[in-house]
């Protein structure tokens, strides 16, 4: 994301993913993620 020049270190971005609400066995995700930091 860093090399697209569109975000800076140290910025927050939201990660949002997830199957149609309803569906048995789905997950939805929600992540927030400061660029720059690894995950743990």
């Amino acid at each position: 994301m860093l090399g697209l020049g569109r975000y800076q270190k140290g910025e927050l971005v939201v990660i949002v993913a997830g199957s149609p609400p309803g569906t048995v066995g789905s997950t939805n995700l929600i992540h927030v993620h400061r660029i720059g930091e690894e995950d743990r």
